[in-house]
């Protein structure tokens, strides 16, 4: 899993027009079991529960496609099951060439063929020879991406050079103003302490910046990616952007991005760092080492909740910002869904756990797809 939380905008985005997402007014009659209604003359929903106990679950319409949707039944997949996580029987598990043993699906192990490293058990790589080799150790060279390292580290590599001779560093571990070899296009590079790099002004190397965070209190309305502007980091003599995203909000307003520095994605950081250099992140294939069905499965409940629920807080920030009730129901059950099990740990300060498992029982598959 890779998700991008921070875009840097190279060339920013006209101002944005926003539907506007509402609940149903008193006058209005909306059809039987219809949940999302779009009305053309105003650009915007509204949005009524589903109330029948056969079809609950309302069908989100394609945002470039404004359509009115009817309650139905939710049929939710169940996730598939990769090497290093639990499982049942051997038809559970994907990539998974021993199938399940004692409770635990398993890869191809150590020094057999491979054609991805997908293929291999969990602690392994599938090599350039196509071979599952152990995972590269800290200070280790030769990785060609984060995945043929050990868990807890990414691949410090040129990413344009083609070479396979990067070095595997720990995650967050690289202060800022000191050099790493990559930045995507999306100025992150989870290597740094900050999660964000870039060319200085006056340089020529790439370099973790420094600590940012938005130039406001958030969240930032905004009506472009020009409004969403950081804090100063004085060695790159310009302004960051993060991107101006349209919320699920009745007055069609939108807002920006967090930056890392951000209290919400401050938090997610550092609870992702403890899973980092927690024993459990060993136990999860190389591929699934950020998946929510691997961290639930071997993680304590209590960081595994909290590491879900701020990863969905910085995801979800734009779309969550003054929610009428029943447009929070329906456009962000995942959201909502680890909310609560994250208060209701809160509330219980139950330290072995046992306080939100029976409420987490009730729902981990629906969302424990990534």
């Amino acid at each position: 899993m890779q998700i991008l939380f921070v875009l840097l905008a190279l060339g920013l985005a006209k101002s944005l027009s926003c539907n506007s997402y509402q609940c149903k007014t008193p006058s209005q009659n909306l059809q039987q079991n219809q949940c999302i209604y779009w009305d053309q003359a105003t650009n915007g929903y509204f949005l009524q529960l589903c109330t029948e106990i056969e079809k609950p679950y309302c069908q989100l319409p394609d945002e470039l496609t404004p359509s009115n949707e009817t309650c139905s039944q939710i049929q939710p997949s169940a996730p598939l099951i990769y090497p290093g996580e639990k499982c049942t029987t051997s038809s559970d598990c994907a990539h998974s060439k021993q199938g399940c043993l004692q409770g635990v699906c398993r890869g191809t192990l150590e020094n057999q063929s491979c054609t991805s490293s997908w293929d291999c058990d969990i602690g392994l790589y599938c090599s350039p020879t196509n071979v599952c080799t152990k995972l590269i150790s800290d200070g280790g060279k030769g990785c060609r991406s984060e995945f043929d390292c050990e868990n807890w580290l990414g691949c410090d590599i040129d990413e344009n050079s083609h070479s396979t001779e990067g070095t595997c560093r720990p995650y967050y571990s690289i202060l800022p103003h000191e050099t790493v070899k990559s930045c995507s296009s999306e100025g992150i590079n989870t290597l740094c302490s900050s999660n964000m790099c870039g060319i200085p002004e006056l340089g020529e190397n790439i370099v973790c910046t420094k600590p940012l965070s938005s130039s406001k209190k958030v969240p930032m309305p905004c009506d472009s990616d020009a409004s969403c502007t950081s804090t100063t980091d004085d060695l790159f003599k310009t302004t960051f952007y993060s991107n101006c995203s349209c919320g699920y909000n009745p007055e069609g307003e939108a807002f920006c991005n967090l930056f890392p520095n951000d209290e919400p994605f401050e938090k997610f950081i550092k609870i992702m760092t403890k899973w980092y250099h927690s024993e459990s992140v060993k136990q999860c294939h190389t591929m699934r080492r950020n998946a929510w069905n691997c961290i639930t499965d071997w993680w304590n409940t209590n960081d595994a909740t909290t590491l879900i629920y701020f990863q969905l807080k910085v995801e979800r920030w734009p779309y969550i910002q003054k929610n009428d009730m029943c447009v929070s129901t329906i456009y962000e059950v995942e959201y909502n869904f680890w909310k609560q099990a994250y208060e209701k740990m809160v509330d219980d300060n139950d330290d072995d756990d046992n306080g939100i498992l029976m409420y987490l029982a009730e729902g981990l598959g629906l969302f424990l797809y990534l």
